[in-house]
């Protein structure tokens, strides 16, 4: 995992906002044809809160960088962390792999419709597996939508 400091990353150059949680919201950018990222950034609602991103950053990264979390198949890993600065405010900025196929909704609503029922079992079964890891390091998860996944 690679940690950088980056004055400017912007939710302007990133293509646009995938996805959005309570804490955070995701972004999408190409680096190049084969290269894609997500970045999560918190919401600007903790951005004045320095204690709040710091112990979502804490967490976030503790969970994360759990070796059974960070071996598990169907948790994607933490690329790296930049930092934004934003008007005097350090900003953690996650870095993820982008998803081929984009967010688990977005999945579902498209060329995922036509999927069998067979794969649409996996995918539950895959999600449950997922979801069991993060209990298992006693990581409940209660604000979970499908374009987290």
């Amino acid at each position: 995992m690679a940690v950088v400091v980056r004055n400017g990353f912007s939710r302007h150059n990133a293509l646009d906002a995938a996805a959005q949680g309570g804490t955070a919201k995701i972004y999408q950018s190409t680096v190049d044809v084969s290269t894609d990222f997500a970045y999560k950034r918190t919401t600007d609602l903790f951005v004045g809160d320095k204690m709040t991103a710091s112990r979502i950053l804490m967490s976030e990264v503790s969970v994360l960088g759990n070796p059974y979390i960070r071996d598990h198949p169907n948790i994607v890993d933490l690329e790296g962390i930049c930092w934004e600065l934003d008007n005097e405010n350090l900003i953690p900025v996650f870095v993820f792999p982008k998803a081929q196929l984009g967010s688990l909704d977005h999945y579902l609503r498209s060329e995922g419709r036509m999927s069998s029922l067979e794969d649409r079992l996996k995918i539950c079964l895959d999600v449950g597996k997922a979801i069991a890891a993060l209990h298992i390091i006693s990581m409940c998860s209660r604000d979970r939508n499908l374009a987290e996944f």
